[in-house]
């Protein structure tokens, strides 16, 4: 059995993210940090659709969250196929209001954890020959001035250009 993580998948695009998972034939992890009751119904349309969901409860922003979650995905039989690093914390404001510890905040959730978390996870999906998807939404274009949300997309294009530079040292 092939298993696929998503981390922030209670809600939003990480449920429809695990729910296209599920549909594709993995059996999914759905990470969450607060929001189980909706991380139980989404484990319940896995079941529904014959897929045997885990749920793995966890703040990513602890410093230990990588280390659980490697420990978490060795426990299981079967073989981490797909790693989907969802959440990303969303801060609107400019730079001049962006106070020091909002921002390191978003680095520490956007990028620290998904980096940690691959890092972790990287000799399971090397052997498995499996997939990091990271998702973002900024900087694909190439980097930008941002008015609204600069901190986020620092974050981001900090996060894509490690992605980059991980899929060309494993090629």
């Amino acid at each position: 059995m092939s298993y696929a993580l998503v981390t922030g998948a209670a809600k939003g695009l990480g449920a429809a993210t695990v729910l296209a998972l599920a549909d594709a034939g993995f059996d999914p992890i759905i990470h969450y940090r607060a929001s189980e009751e909706e991380a139980k119904a989404v484990a319940e349309e896995c079941l529904a659709m014959g897929r045997n969901p885990l749920l793995f409860q966890y703040d990513l922003r602890s410093p230990d969250f990588a280390q659980a979650a490697a420990e978490f995905v060795q426990k299981r039989r079967g073989s981490l196929a797909v790693v989907v690093n969802n959440v990303g914390e969303y801060l609107v404001g400019p730079i001049s209001e962006t106070k020091r510890e909002e921002w390191s905040d978003l680095f520490l959730t956007n990028l620290h954890a998904p980096v940690a978390l691959t890092h972790a996870l990287l000799p399971d999906l090397i052997e498995s020959k499996g997939r990091v998807i990271n998702m973002g939404c900024a900087g694909l274009e190439g980097p930008k001035a941002a008015r609204h949300s600069p901190a986020y997309r620092c974050t981001k294009v900090a996060l894509l250009s490690w992605t980059r530079s991980l899929a060309a040292e494993l090629e």
